[in-house]
């Protein structure tokens, strides 16, 4: 079983998604589940629409270097697959997938070959491409519906 720190390991709810969160995190030993978008041509780290002050993704990137630990990358804006995977190709990332993005946009990071785990929630039972997806990302919108059959 792998931990991932949501947003990496903050302590207070300013720091989620910075780069002294991941640090924390790295430096901990954990990997990280983070959020990317586009903003002014540049993937940056944000949940929210950025506003242009938020971390280069690649400068997690950086912080993660020479690290074997898994970085899961909630994708939040569609047309980012090419860049994005290079970006990780090129750092090294060792153990790296995106999810929770558009199914248009799963057909592009499939096509771009990036690692990419395939949503199931109580309203999507049936994962977009599942047989080309490397894993499945279990989420709950209202409740918590699956249990150990599902995972089985």
């Amino acid at each position: 079983m792998q931990i991932l720190a949501h947003r990496g390991m903050w302590k207070t709810t300013a720091e989620q998604n910075t780069l002294a969160a991941f640090a924390r995190a790295f430096d901990a030993g954990f990997g990280i589940e983070t959020d990317v978008r586009d903003c002014r041509g540049r993937i940056v780290v944000s949940h929210n629409p950025p506003t242009g002050d938020e971390p280069d993704f690649e400068a997690c990137l950086e912080l993660l270097r020479g690290r074997p630990l898994p970085l899961a990358i909630n994708i939040k804006a569609d047309g980012l697959a090419e860049g994005l995977g290079g970006m990780c190709r090129t750092h090294k990332a060792p153990d790296w997938f995106v999810f929770d993005m558009s199914v248009p946009d799963m057909r592009q990071q499939l096509m771009a070959g990036n690692p990419t785990y395939a949503r199931m929630s109580e309203v999507e039972q049936t994962p977009p491409w599942l047989e080309e997806a490397t894993g499945i990302w279990l989420d709950g919108f209202a409740a918590l519906w699956y249990g150990a059959d599902t995972v089985a």
